[in-house]
């Protein structure tokens, strides 16, 4: 048995979902035991929802919008979600939203397959953590440059002094940049291989053909990761920034000696 509600009956009997299922029940001519058995509950909880005495689970509540062709936001709450931009809902700009249309009609001719690789980009994991690395990256490069704001503040009359601390600021910038073009270009260089699989099979579904052929799939694939192994072997990475910057100052040791 639902607890009783100190709420007052007018109210709960106006509430919003209890009016729209009075509503729809009265303009479809729906019966409380049609309704009740496509959701699965008796015809008397139906009669409870009707009043507002109780509300209903939001399985139950997806059964009464379905039956309807309702969405469960405007069911619940009265909010129609496709009177809200999709932009704005993702809280993306409205630019941003014109350029990813541009691309869905075509705007890029000599790019058809932009939109799968877009769409692919948007919808892999590893994107969003790739993003994640790069506000570290970013938030410690705004570090820097609000230190040497600092610093030269201090520093303002003397214009040709602590040009080892300049210069150091200098290498530390450096160094984020380094390692945000690297985290993209680890990130890019694997999307590439992995979304050039995907496109090609969408390509071959979209033009209407039958699946494609899996000797000419295994034989792309073989081609692309003997590829990208070959780059890899060709652009030898160090295993961490720190690494690198050895390797700098070994090399400038021995250029000095």
């Amino acid at each position: 048995m639902p607890k009783k509600s100190h709420v007052p009956v007018e109210v709960r009997y106006n509430s919003h979902f209890a009016s729209v299922l009075r509503q729809k029940m009265a303009e479809n001519g729906t019966t409380q035991k049609e309704l009740a058995d496509f959701v699965g509950i008796r015809p008397q909880t139906l009669s409870l929802y009707c009043t507002g005495e109780t509300q209903p689970t939001i399985e139950k509540a997806i059964k009464v919008a379905e039956y309807y062709g309702l969405t469960l936001d405007y069911l619940l709450t009265g909010n129609i979600i496709e009177d809200i931009p999709v932009w704005e809902e993702l809280g993306l700009t409205q630019n941003t939203a014109e350029n990813i249309k541009l691309v869905k009609n075509g705007y890029f001719e000599k790019a058809p397959q932009m939109i799968y690789m877009l769409n692919y980009l948007l919808g892999d994991h590893d994107f969003y953590m790739t993003l994640e690395k790069a506000c570290d990256i970013y938030e410690k490069k705004a570090a820097i440059k609000r230190q040497r704001q600092e610093f030269e503040e201090r520093h303002k009359d003397d214009k040709y002094g602590f040009v080892e601390d300049r210069q150091d600021f200098e290498d530390r910038l450096d160094h984020e940049d380094w390692k945000m073009a690297r985290l993209f270009m680890q990130y890019f260089t694997t999307f590439a291989d992995r979304d050039y699989k995907e496109m090609y099979r969408r390509t071959q579904r979209d033009k209407g053909t039958d699946e494609p052929d899996a000797e000419a799939i295994a034989r792309e694939e073989a081609e692309l990761q003997e590829g990208y192994a070959a780059y890899k072997a060709a652009h030898p990475e160090p295993e961490s920034a720190d690494d690198l910057l050895a390797e700098m100052e070994a090399e400038n040791r021995g250029e000095s000696d």
